[in-house]
């Protein structure tokens, strides 16, 4: 399996989901086929990965991925939930949620 990937992809995701999307990448390298990773990014609180060349077993793995960090905090990693600072979405553990409330 080859993934296409500019190395600096992960400096587009947020680093609380940097583990997830390097394992994802490293998931889809065990599978046959091609596939290239366009962008990785944080789209309403939830991440976003936009791929070409994706078979179902791949999209199955990214969409898996992307639906964990529904629940992981963006910023550490951590358990965290949708909260909502200055009308713009946040996956925020405890912690970074009174941080992001401190700066609105």
């Amino acid at each position: 399996m080859t993934v296409i990937a500019d190395p600096r992809i992960t400096g587009y995701c947020p680093t609380g989901w940097t583990p997830l999307v390097t394992a994802l990448i490293k998931d889809l390298a065990m599978l046959e086929g091609v596939v290239e990773i366009n962008s990785v990014k944080n789209n309403n609180g939830v991440l976003a990965i936009n791929t070409t060349g994706a078979t179902d077993e791949m999209q199955l793995l990214i969409n898996q991925c992307c639906m964990q960090t529904e629940e992981i905090c963006q910023f550490c990693g951590m358990p965290g939930e949708v909260k909502v600072v200055t009308e713009k979405n946040y996956i925020v553990c405890q912690r970074h949620e009174t941080q992001l409330l401190s700066r609105a």
